[in-house]
């Protein structure tokens, strides 16, 4: 660490006091961490935190610190939840918020960093694992990737970023998200993740994702699509729902093939209601396609009024079988192993 450098430490100490602030100040040679002095709760450097997090009054040293790094409450840890339909592990960081994995069987597991105050500036923040003194691999580090910097505090990390900071953790590594302060443009703000109490925590997530999954193929397996009178084209519903099985269907790597069946209820003539099924279809494809899915996955097809699901004499059964279908197919265990 350069000479001169003031760093911020907000860390919890024991279970008795929520968290302590160490402030240390290098000059010439001072190796880190042989000097400088760790204040308790009652400490003015810990009380120009607190103003800030709750007026964002900030006081001249805050202002002026070169780095600023929040960590996890190690008397707690990791902890397993789960929502509706949701899975979740979660680890709070002391004076800051917390930080989350969230997996609900249709989007990839993701990660959420939730901030009670806004403490970085507008961009992404840098994302990186480190080996801690105590690990075999130490003093090994590597950068993970850039996570998007939500405003007004927090970021979010998807699919492959979260799934490497996962990892990192299940290895015992340590994770570093830093940033610009937007108070300071010299000031960076770090907020650091460990693996603590996650082992059986982490199993009990992993056993939710995998839960939420199979209730997601239950769930988007066979997927309803339905119309206005004589129309084709997708509603704010209906992409929804194309939307979540699209995602579904790019994370399982079994779905093979995608059947798109449209239909119609019996106004019209023959050509006139197959013509209307076959853009029902080819909208639904097209959409698909623009949600990632390959054009070789997804097999259209098109019927007009010969496929009825209810009855044609109601208006409620006409609105039933203005539809397209979506059916997903699964290869099989063997055929997975064998492509």
């Amino acid at each position: 660490m350069p000479p001169g450098l003031k760093l911020f430490r907000i860390w919890p100490i024991n279970p008795n006091v929520n968290f302590q602030l160490r402030h240390r100040t290098y000059a010439g040679a001072t190796a880190p961490g042989s000097a400088g002095r760790v204040a308790r709760l009652s400490n003015s450097w810990v009380a120009a935190v607190l103003i800030f997090l709750s007026t964002d009054l900030l006081s001249p040293d805050l202002a002026q610190a070169d780095a600023i790094r929040f960590a996890p409450a190690w008397e707690h840890g990791w902890q397993y939840s789960k929502g509706e339909g949701s899975c979740m592990l979660t680890l709070p960081i002391v004076a800051y918020g917390e930080a989350r994995f969230v997996a609900n069987g249709i989007e990839p597991t993701g990660f959420e960093l939730q901030a009670n105050k806004d403490m970085h500036k507008a961009g992404a923040l840098s994302v990186g694992s480190y080996a801690p003194s105590w690990h075999p691999a130490a003093p090994a580090r590597q950068a993970l990737g850039r996570m998007t910097h939500i405003e007004g505090g927090g970021a979010v990390a998807r699919a492959a970023l979260a799934a490497d900071m996962l990892l990192a953790l299940r290895q015992g590594l340590h994770v570093e998200l830093t940033g610009t302060a937007w108070f300071n443009p010299g000031s960076e703000v770090a907020i650091e993740l460990g693996a603590i109490n996650m082992g059986a925590e982490f199993a009990e997530f992993l056993a939710c994702a995998q839960t939420q999954i199979k209730v997601a193929w239950q769930t988007l397996s066979r997927t309803r699509i339905t119309y206005d009178v004589a129309q084709h084209q997708l509603d704010d519903n209906g992409r929804r729902q194309l939307r979540a099985l699209a995602q579904y269907v790019l994370q399982d790597p079994a779905v093979d093939k995608v059947f798109v069946d449209g239909h119609t209820d019996d106004n019209g003539g023959d050509l006139a209601n197959r013509k209307l099924a076959k853009a029902r279809a080819t909208e639904v494809a097209s959409y698909l396609q623009k949600q990632g899915l390959q054009a070789e996955q997804i097999v259209v097809r098109f019927h007009g009024a010969a496929y009825p699901v209810a009855d044609n004499k109601t208006a409620e059964g006409r609105a039933q079988n203005r539809r397209t279908t979506v059916r997903l197919e699964r290869q099989s265990s063997e055929q997975l192993a064998l492509n």
